[in-house]
């Protein structure tokens, strides 16, 4: 009879279980048991760690806010002495006779202008509102 590999004889049962597999426990040592207790302690030290109290929660914020103070105080003092000074040359130049500098951001306009916009002289009325006329006018020379 033949047979190919990949089938069983018909009259073929399972083979029967005669191994058993037992678990091996193997005792443990001292240093072993002497780790785990070390680890148990632990945990239950840090359940029973107080919370920290509300006093020193505070202390420590104060204590903290201190340089954060200090610096906004330097900054304003600063800014206040550059004000204060401003206005001082101001009244000086005013009690000398001398017209106040203008502003910078009001100084004279740039020669050239970054942006050009080009609009209609006021003598030519439009021919008709909704669209451009037939005529091309003329710009006035730059």
């Amino acid at each position: 009879m033949t047979q190919s590999p990949g089938q069983l004889p018909a009259d073929s049962s399972p083979p029967p279980r005669s191994a058993q597999i037992l678990p091996f426990e193997k005792p443990q040592t001292d240093l072993q048991r002497a780790v785990a207790a070390r680890a148990q302690e632990s945990m239950a030290r840090s359940r029973m760690k107080p919370r920290p109290k509300p006093l020193k929660w505070l202390v420590v914020c104060l204590v903290a806010l201190v340089p954060v103070l200090m610096l906004f105080g330097a900054v304003d003092g600063l800014l206040r002495m550059f004000h204060q000074l401003n206005e001082t040359f101001i009244k000086q130049a005013i009690s000398e006779g001398e017209p106040p500098a203008p502003p910078a951001a009001e100084a004279e306009e740039p020669a050239t202008p970054g942006v050009v916009i080009l609009q209609r002289p006021e003598s030519v009325a439009p021919a008709d509102q909704g669209g451009a006329s037939s005529t091309p006018e003329e710009l006035p020379p730059r």
